[in-house]
């Protein structure tokens, strides 16, 4: 965790330099992970919840140590009264004194004692994994901003150099142009093609800085138009063919804490009915205490009179219920009924997660699928706008038919793009869900 917090500090420090000096602010997937990680404010409140439980949890364990307890009283006495030393009556102004010690410990309460340890050990633990279920649900915004920034800066990429091929066909016909070799209306259907592909690459960073903006807003760190993100190989992302939906399902339960969350909040509910059932039982309790007094009225020194007035006591005390309007059997109806909301909810997240496990396989199956064909598509439509290119600068091609070749090209491209990192997002989740991803 300290090797995090320094990473975080240095990286928005050396974000803030950048950003005056204009430098490159580097940063892997895994490093923006660890920094939201560190500045997310609900991982914060998550492990804050940590703390609050684990000193429940302590003080469960500590109930079962005796209380001792320790008091000291003096006063004045005036007029009439009776003389703590002597017990006989006085009529005179004396000081007194009574020093005290006394202490119990629970033999028996239902064992509620010992349920309240089980109880505040399985909430305590459950706090501890939803620190990780705030993580796990970052990371997952994480990974889905980065994979976004490297998209729009390929898409931004892409749109420059649609742009440039376009330019220097744009420069070879306006000297044909000047020369009035060819028709005006040729010129100017270039010269509108070009406009809008400078649009495109106007549009194609503005998506580019408006995605880093998210990725910076995740991490909670300044943001910073110079972010440079390392890209992540499509290629080299494979799932075995082997791998069903059902065999993630079962790693996803060992792996995420969403469905250990609920169970052991389940757990927790069932040690909450024994709790309040305790409270049919009698308990039984050991007590102790010793006094003094000293009174100012006798002739003798203070540490005389209280060592021989020393006095010391034991006792047992026993409590049975008996009629408490019924808040007792009430407690344990409402302990049930949490224990019920409790199953419904693991039942439900169990539920979810297959749903989400499900959805993913197969999204991750069908981007495979149109990545494949994209591929395909794009390695066509560039073949055909390479062979209309050439006819065109030839004069053996119009202009329609190169404006039409470069749209299906420029177009595919694009497609290309988003189903590369359609399916890398899609294989992250499966990696994610599988436990294979760890930060």
């Amino acid at each position: 965790m300290v090797g995090a917090q320094a990473f975080s500090q240095a990286s928005i420090e050396g974000i803030g330099v950048s950003g005056a000096g204009q430098n490159l602010v580097t940063m892997t997937l895994a490093e923006c992970v660890n920094i939201a990680f560190y500045n997310n404010q609900d991982v914060l409140q998550a492990q804050l919840q940590v703390e609050r439980g684990k000193l429940a949890l302590s003080q469960s364990k500590i109930n079962l140590l005796p209380t001792l307890n320790a008091g000291y009283t003096t006063g004045i006495n005036l007029g009439r009264s009776i003389d703590p030393f002597t017990n006989a009556y006085v009529n005179q102004q004396y000081n007194y004194a009574s020093p005290i010690l006394s202490g119990g410990v629970t033999l028996f309460k239902g064992f509620a004692l010992f349920n309240a340890i089980r109880r505040n050990s399985f909430v305590y633990e459950a706090d501890k994994l939803e620190v990780q279920q705030a993580k796990e649900l970052l990371a997952l915004n994480i990974i889905r901003a980065y994979l976004n920034v490297l998209s729009k800066k390929e898409l931004a990429a892409l749109a420059n150099t649609q742009k440039e091929a376009a330019g220097k066909q744009l420069d070879r016909i306006a000297t044909l142009y000047e020369q009035e070799a060819i028709a005006p209306g040729e010129y100017y259907d270039l010269k509108g093609l070009y406009a809008g592909d400078e649009l495109s690459v106007i549009n194609a960073l503005k998506a580019l800085e408006d995605a880093k903006l998210v990725l910076a807003q995740l991490m909670n760190i300044p943001y910073a138009k110079n972010m440079q993100l390392p890209p992540l190989d499509a290629e080299t992302m494979t799932l075995d063919d082997t791998v069903s939906s059902e065999a993630i399902y079962e790693a996803a339960l060992e792996n995420l804490s969403m469905v250990k969350v609920a169970g052991l909040r389940r757990k927790a509910s069932e040690m909450d009915i024994r709790l309040s059932r305790s409270g049919f039982f009698p308990s039984l309790a050991l007590y102790a205490g010793a006094n003094s007094n000293y009174s100012g009225a006798a002739d003798i020194k203070y540490n005389e009179q209280i060592l021989n007035n020393r006095n010391s006591s034991f006792s047992v005390g026993l409590s049975v219920p008996i009629l408490n309007g019924f808040r007792t059997r009430n407690a344990v109806k409402l302990a049930k009924i949490e224990q019920d909301n409790a199953l419904a909810l693991e039942k439900t997240t169990q539920i979810q997660l297959r749903q989400i496990v499900e959805e993913a396989f197969y999204n991750m199956q069908f981007s495979k699928e149109k990545y494949a064909v994209s591929k395909r598509q794009a390695n066509a439509f560039r073949e055909s706008f390479q062979r209309a290119q050439s006819r065109y600068s030839f004069g053996a091609g119009t202009i329609v038919d190169f404006i039409v070749s470069k749209s299906a090209y420029d177009k595919s491209a694009i497609n290309l793009v988003n189903a590369r990192y359609d399916y890398v997002f899609s294989m992250r989740i499966l990696d994610f869900l599988q436990g294979k991803m760890k930060f």
